[in-house]
């Protein structure tokens, strides 16, 4: 399998004009990587929820906005949002918020904090990627 990839990159900041881009950028890369429209809608609900609260935690930095990087690959739909500072408010384990990403990795470097929500093509309910 190849790692080819699609990717949608953007810098949001705390405008509700731009923080409606975010679902639907992330449902779309989701309906081409194969992944059924009620599981992309609850993954780019959660990406579009983790935007908002990043938000707040930026909102006195220098660069008050977060990078936003949807990359679609055949077998899995990564997003990845990074911004300087503070911690990304993580949704509580079994949150609704929680149910839809297959994976979820936060680190910090360099001053910045990077979350990735990983969603794969071949977990429940999703059918194949072509």
């Amino acid at each position: 399998m190849t790692a080819d990839r699609v990717r949608v990159q953007c810098a949001i900041q705390d405008d509700a004009r731009l923080l409606i881009a975010v679902p639907v950028i992330v449902s779309h890369a989701a309906h081409h990587a194969g992944i059924p429209e009620a599981i992309a809608s609850g993954f780019a609900s959660e990406a579009a929820e983790a935007c908002r609260r990043g938000l707040a935690t930026v909102e006195k930095a220098e660069d008050p906005a977060i990078r936003l990087f949807v990359d679609r690959y055949q077998d899995r739909v990564e997003v990845v949002l990074e911004c300087p500072g503070a911690k990304f408010s993580l949704p509580v384990s079994g949150s609704p918020e929680a149910a839809s990403a297959d994976r979820v990795h936060h680190e910090n470097a360099a001053g910045r904090s990077r979350l990735t929500f990983t969603k794969f093509c071949g977990s429940p309910h999703a059918k194949p990627s072509y």
